[in-house]
């Protein structure tokens, strides 16, 4: 990558990672009070409903992700549907779906986690959907700063009618989903605040996609999405069918102790979107992939470290998740191998072109995760899914790089590997044998040298890069 765009890329992910950072502090307080005051049935349900809400993206039919295509061509494609216009198509599609969400209610009712769980989902996918379209529009005009506000809002917002609900004690499950689809619908303003502009093109003359035209664009990244989002949750999927809300809990609680790394990797997604489609025009996409690579393992190496303190604060504030730890310590070396193909691997297959052998791989991967994970839940129990979720993202990162390679396109070099064993046997020695701040202590002793070494690097990176050509 030239200088400047390395610096642009730098400086945009920064901003993101630091506002998931503060975004991560508001929901590290919401969940941990929610823990802390719910009943272990009533925080089950409400994860249950956030679990929901992360696959809501497959309900707008690929109509968003159409949108970002077309916003995001580099040659701005004139054809390409307004904001306006796109945001009135995709709230009339989601106001569908929460007619089939009563309607889901009304007759399903003894199977809903809570009273009103479907309509509700379907709320909450109106208020989200329109909001990622918004996202889109700011990530394709490369508006981080307000990708940034956005990232920070709906946490806080969500956090303040959490406080409101607990102070008229409504905490209820369907009283917080309700919050959050509140909160979604006001932070999706400030992205919408600064682009009254953008419909001015409007008069240009040339047609625009229709709606149909529009979701066939988007419905092989919607199968893509879905299929990462699936990776991801595979085995929360699992835990969430196969055991009640009061035994998912504790499975649940495992994985918000990883929240801050999945904020990190979707901060880290928009960025590398349409800095790797430049690079692929460039013909210096290996070079940004291998770079994208060892940041990623740098900050999973960093972001282990939030397992003490929050293995301590559970220790002392909220004995009954103590059983979540063990999960817990699992998840977080997971994280590393989930954030790959998210941030690198399959911004890369989208700049290639190749998204949709990308999407065939993951979905045999996919298909055979559920079966194992169904199976290992049914035999072992919670205590089984936690490592299954390692040995699947290992093959799922090993499969994303396996096919960039084989398109002449290296993701990681042998030091990176070297380094990911390293942090990743330090962190389960040290969590399984000492109690949390001891632990901590050993772990940062042993990736000390590692980030010493990095940050070396880095410099002379950045001393060479400002020599005069």
């Amino acid at each position: 990558m030239k200088s400047a765009s390395v610096s642009k890329v730098a400086t945009d992910t920064l901003a993101l990672v630091l506002s998931s950072g503060a975004a991560t502090l508001f929901q590290g307080i919401t969940t941990f009070g929610l823990s802390k005051l719910l009943t272990t049935a009533d925080f089950g349900a409400w994860r249950e409903f956030v679990l929901c809400g992360t696959f809501v993206g497959v309900l707008h039919l690929g109509f968003a992700d159409g949108l970002q295509v077309a916003w995001c061509s580099p040659a701005r494609d004139r054809r390409a549907p307004t904001l306006g216009s796109g945001v009135r198509v995709l709230l009339s599609i989601q106001g569908a779906w929460v007619a089939v969400g009563l309607g889901l209610g009304i007759v399903a009712w003894r199977v809903e986690p809570f009273p009103f769980f479907f309509p509700t989902v379907g709320l909450f996918a109106l208020t989200w959907n329109t909001s990622t379209a918004l996202q889109f529009y700011a990530q394709c005009r490369e508006r981080f700063g307000q990708l940034s506000t956005f990232v920070i809002l709906y946490p806080a917002l969500l956090l303040a009618g959490v406080a409101v609900l607990v102070v008229a004690h409504a905490a209820t499950p369907l009283h917080l989903a309700l919050a959050a689809c509140a909160a979604a619908g006001l932070s999706s303003l400030a992205l919408r605040a600064r682009d009254a502009r953008a419909d001015r093109d409007a008069t240009d003359p040339a047609p625009r996609l229709t709606a149909r035209e529009t979701i066939g664009l988007g419905l092989p990244i919607l199968a893509l999405n879905n299929a990462m989002i699936g990776m991801a949750n595979f085995d929360k999927v699992a835990a969430g069918l196969l055991f009640p809300p009061r035994v998912f809990a504790t499975y649940a609680f495992a994985s918000v102790l990883v929240v801050f790394i999945g904020s990190a990797i979707g901060a880290g997604s928009r960025v590398l979107l349409p800095a790797f489609a430049r690079q692929a025009d460039a013909g210096t996409l290996e070079t940004a992939t291998t770079t994208s690579t060892t940041a990623s393992l740098l900050a999973w190496s960093v972001a282990l470290i939030g397992y003490f303190p929050a293995a301590a604060v559970v220790g002392r504030f909220l004995p009954k998740y103590v059983p979540a730890l063990p999960l817990a310590r699992s998840l977080f070396v997971a994280s590393l191998f989930l954030a790959l193909p998210q941030v690198v691997h399959m911004n890369a297959c989208r700049a290639l072109r190749i998204e949709r052998t990308y999407l065939k791989w993951t979905g045999w991967l996919l298909a055979g995760a559920l079966v194992a994970a169904w199976f290992v839940g049914r035999g072992v129990g919670l205590e089984g899914l936690a490592p299954l979720a390692i040995v699947v993202g290992v093959a799922w990162s090993a499969s994303g790089a396996l096919l960039l390679k084989r398109r002449g396109t290296r993701t990681y070099t042998g030091r990176a590997i070297a380094a990911t064993i390293w942090c990743a046997v330090w962190f389960t020695v040290a969590t399984w044998a000492l109690p949390p701040w001891r632990a901590a202590a050993v772990y940062i002793l042993a990736a000390v040298p590692l980030w010493s070494i990095a940050g070396a690097r880095a410099r002379r990176r950045f001393h060479r890069d400002r020599e005069p050509r």
